[in-house]
């Protein structure tokens, strides 16, 4: 394990207990000290502790259809605990504030309405989450690149990414993004990656998953990446707890995409559009699939591409635009952020990324980051759409 996962777990554990201290300090203060509370008080914190545990746990299990079972859960777990905690504490934090400014007091007795509020709120935002993900919409751009003088063309592109296969998903979802993704009638399909979540047998029946993927039409084709999470590794509430030395792409992953109809790009450029455009799929930058972060520069990677040929790159991460545009790049396309996915995770993206999701022109060049159908870790989005996105290129 890396120095930052076991960081992350022992954080994880210490804000439980912190969490469980708190609370049943406020609810102390409110019923009283007396022998009933004092017995009583276990029959909630054991429970709740014993459930806080499982997604930790299931790190140090060997993969089964128990663990699978047990990650499921706590995926879910993780969606309502972790909105009680932040949400109880934002209100702890409220009434004292609210406390000191109006009577200079820093009263803890937190009120019993205020503890319901935080915990009512955190039940209904994920289930409201959980309903929302589930929503795939469409979200359209428009992006020029013609040249004055030539004749004007029109390609439709479908980008989608991030469908994050795993053991919170529903064949049911990707059927309809499927439905979906074909009336949109697109020319040309792109997939930037994460199609798993790092792990191929967490996937219940995969060759259903195959059966509806492979019906997605396009007249170009369906052309892929893989992502950060398209290689097996183990994780605590979506994130990796291994150091990249360790993260392999399987023959099992490999073939799923061959089955799905999709042509994977890895540090690859390929004609399209009669040979007017050239597409290009990058490695992904954080893992390889082969223990390692090799991939080409985005020179190496671009060099033989005449410069008055457009040039369109697909790769999973948002990152290196400038020096993808400096190689000769038109468009990008990405996913990876999930837009944020839960408030205010969709903030801090917009932070730290040149562009975190949307469309925006970067030194002349335009650039698309979709939020993705699928979700990691909790399966709720509050913060973003679970879309595909259509992009309509004008180009000459």
């Amino acid at each position: 394990m890396t120095a930052i996962s076991i960081g992350v777990l022992a954080g994880y554990g210490i804000l439980h207990f912190v969490f469980v201290i708190a609370l049943d300090g406020c609810i102390r203060q409110i019923r009283g000290e007396n022998a009933v509370w004092r017995r009583m008080r276990w029959v909630w914190i054991l429970p709740y502790l014993a459930a806080a545990a499982i997604p930790a746990a299931v790190v140090f299990m060997p993969e089964s259809v128990w663990s699978f079972r047990l990650q499921r859960f706590g995926n879910v777990f993780l969606a309502f605990d972790l909105h009680c905690i932040g949400l109880f504490f934002l209100c702890l934090l409220a009434y004292w504030l609210y406390r000191f400014i109006r009577y200079r007091q820093s009263d803890t007795r937190l009120p019993l309405m205020w503890i319901l509020f935080a915990f009512i709120a955190g039940v209904l935002v994920p289930v409201y989450g959980m309903y929302h993900a589930q929503q795939t919409v469409i979200t359209r751009y428009e992006a020029d690149l013609r040249t004055e003088g030539k004749e004007e063309k029109r390609l439709r592109i479908a980008l989608t990414a991030d469908l994050h296969l795993g053991v919170n998903s529903h064949a049911e979802m990707t059927e309809r993004m499927t439905d979906l993704l074909n009336e949109q009638q697109p020319d040309l399909v792109v997939v930037a990656g994460d199609v798993f979540t790092s792990s191929y047998n967490a996937l219940r029946d995969p060759g259903k998953y195959t059966e509806i993927l492979k019906k997605i039409e396009a007249p170009m084709g369906v052309y892929a990446v893989y992502g950060n999470h398209d290689v097996e590794e183990t994780l605590f509430g979506g994130f990796a707890v291994h150091p990249v030395s360790t993260a392999f792409r399987t023959a099992q992953i490999e073939q799923f995409f061959q089955d799905c109809g999709f042509t994977v790009l890895c540090d690859e450029v390929v004609p399209i559009a009669d040979g007017r455009i050239r597409l290009a799929g990058r490695i992904d930058g954080n893992k390889a699939g082969d223990g390692t972060k090799n991939r080409l520069s985005p020179q190496e990677l671009l060099q033989d591409i005449p410069r008055e040929e457009i040039t369109f790159v697909l790769e999973h991460e948002p990152v290196q635009y400038q020096e993808l545009q400096e190689a000769g790049a038109d468009l990008v396309m990405s996913g990876h952020t999930h837009g944020g996915q839960i408030i205010p995770g969709n903030y801090y993206v917009r932070l730290i990324n040149e562009n975190g999701y949307g469309q925006k022109n970067l030194y002349g060049m335009e650039t698309f980051v979709t939020s993705g159908v699928g979700t990691f870790g909790p399966p709720m989005r509050t913060g973003t759409n679970s879309e595909i996105v259509i992009i309509d290129v004008l180009y000459s």
